[in-house]
């Protein structure tokens, strides 16, 4: 075993004891415990890199996940209830709900929180909670969450749990993925070879109480963040391998069209995949590649014309959430989107249903600052930095695939907070283009002072992770 090995094993061992010092201690009962846990975690996440390597990041998000998926609050405020309904429904009565169902008297009691006690609400008196109001949704992720669902027993908390550690398995994988993409790209010399600085960037994007939260409580971005992970590491692998087959036309095309099945946001991926394929010059692959987009998305359009009357359910969702999300009646102009870009880039890292202190939200706000300088100075740098080469070096067409598919998705938040009048300006609908964020803050914060910066990365990373977690059990 080398030196470094026993170091770290040393260093790791001596982090995990005082973690189970500090635990016994109590830790809901005094603030600075809480604290003196940032710092131990700190000491924790480093041990596991110095000892397994820049793998260790899917330990320390297991590690760190498994928290979260006990702790949480059921349910989140934060649709999760709409969303454990849509899988419940399936499962029990053998179909996909539609938005005018009313919730049965098992999830009626479950929303009202006397669960396994029947409730004396009436489903009518509930208004928008007591419907599937989720049911626009697409399917995909509902429908390949019922197994998980029925192998929990009858208890409805027990499934909800269940579901939650399926989440945090989907981000594992996702984490798995980005890494599988980070040797790709450092193979193929699109970026430099850094693992700590990689490593701190994926803890910055993972553990964070903002993709964390949300991939440990029930909804269908469990399955999209993962989804869209692949999508981009097989564009990305198929433009630098320079491969041409079959496969490199319905691999992708067919993760696409997945991806729009599990969150019909992610229609953007459509217009990347396209860019891929024009870049290279393939116009028959780029006009097979939407046909096949719509051939896997096919017969939930078709179940949503014949429910709805039309292609999806998404304006009569719109019509009856309006009084719930936006019941002031406001109206939505691109001043005012324009306005809602600082919270935009803050809340990525923060978790939209937590209240955290005066330092923690000052330490969001530090990092949406990072995190706009980032993504202006990657397109500037990057994406427009040398236009010509786009069309001649693989390398630069990828650099410009991955930044494209983070400005799109801005873009079509954009598009439904201005032509939709449904604000959705928020972090949470970044998550899925969380690869293409994991490249585009590595390759700046490698120009802006490596060693300091991973160091911050993981600090900060963990401290927001703690006070997500003091939040929960103190408040």
């Amino acid at each position: 075993m080398s030196e470094l090995s026993r170091r770290g094993g040393l260093w790791l061992a001596i982090s995990l004891v005082s973690f189970a010092c500090a635990v016994h201690f109590d830790l809901h009962k005094t603030s600075y415990v809480f604290y003196l846990f940032s710092a131990l975690f700190f000491a924790i996440a480093l041990s596991a890199f110095k000892f397994f390597g820049i793998r260790a990041a899917l330990l320390v998000v297991l590690f760190c996940g498994a928290f979260y998926v006990k702790n949480a609050p059921i349910y989140s405020p934060i649709d999760e209830l709409g969303h454990f309904g849509y899988v419940h429904h399936i499962a029990k009565h053998g179909r996909l709900p539609l938005l005018h169902d009313y919730l049965d008297d098992e999830m009626l009691a479950f929303a009202k929180k006397t669960y396994p006690q029947p409730t004396d609400t009436q489903v009518s008196d509930m208004g928008l909670a007591g419907r599937y109001y989720q049911a626009f949704q697409p399917p995909l992720y509902y429908l390949l969450a019922v197994p998980m669902y029925s192998m929990a027993g009858d208890n409805l908390h027990k499934k909800v749990y269940m579901l939650r550690a399926l989440g945090l398995v989907l981000l594992v994988i996702a984490l798995y993925v980005a890494l599988r993409a980070y040797e790709l790209l450092v193979t193929h010399k699109v970026i430099d070879r850094d693992d700590f600085l990689f490593f701190s960037v994926l803890l910055l994007l993972t553990i964070t109480p903002g993709i964390l939260n949300r991939m440990t409580t029930v909804s269908n971005l469990q399955l999209q963040v993962p989804m869209a992970s692949l999508f981009l590491y097989f564009l990305i692998k198929y433009r630098l391998e320079d491969r041409n087959g079959a496969p490199s036309v319905w691999v992708p095309s067919v993760l696409c069209g997945l991806a729009v099945l599990t969150q019909f946001i992610s229609v953007f991926l459509v217009a990347v995949l396209l860019v891929h394929f024009l870049l290279q010059r393939r116009f028959v692959a780029a006009l097979l590649s939407v046909l096949v987009v719509l051939l896997v998305v096919s017969p939930w359009l078709a179940f949503n014309v014949v429910n709805y009357g039309s292609l999806t359910a998404n304006a009569l969702a719109r019509e009856m959430q309006q009084y719930v999300v936006n019941p002031g009646g406001s109206v939505f102009t691109l001043v005012t989107v324009l306005d809602s870009l600082p919270l935009l880039v803050s809340s990525l890292w923060i978790s939209q249903d937590t209240r955290l202190d005066g330092y923690s939200t000052m330490v969001s706000g530090f990092l949406g600052v990072v995190t706009a300088m980032a993504l202006t100075w990657y397109a500037v740098s990057k994406m427009t930095g040398s236009l010509t080469a786009w069309f001649g070096f693989a390398q630069r067409a990828v650099l410009l695939l991955t930044g494209l598919t983070v400005m799109l998705n801005i873009v079509v938040l954009f598009y439904v907070a201005i032509f939709e009048q449904f604000m959705i300006v928020h972090g949470r609908y970044l998550y899925m283009s969380q690869l293409a964020l994991a490249v585009v803050l590595y390759t700046f914060l490698r120009n802006a002072g490596r060693s300091a910066v991973s160091v911050l990365c993981v600090a900060l990373a963990n401290l927001m992770y703690v006070a997500h977690l003091h939040w929960w059990i103190v408040a």
